[in-house]
């Protein structure tokens, strides 16, 4: 059996469009529903990685196109 982060963190990666349709895609799969604030938590970790790679991706390019401009 899948765990609730494992469907959850799917769920969001395919865009399922809010609280209310990832809790109608749970319940079709006879998972008990997420409440708000365990959303929510799950939200500002999934932030705060997106914010880390997105840095780093801009930190890379922004690297690359000055090793360019100096050559």
């Amino acid at each position: 059996m899948y765990s609730y982060k494992f469907v959850y963190f799917t769920g969001m990666i395919d865009s399922v469009g809010g609280p209310d349709r990832l809790n109608n895609l749970l319940s079709t799969l006879n998972i008990k529903p997420l409440n708000s604030r365990t959303l929510k938590n799950a939200e500002r970790r999934a932030g705060s990685y997106i914010e880390a790679v997105a840095k780093n991706s801009m930190q890379k390019a922004a690297k690359a196109s000055f090793e360019m401009e100096m050559e």
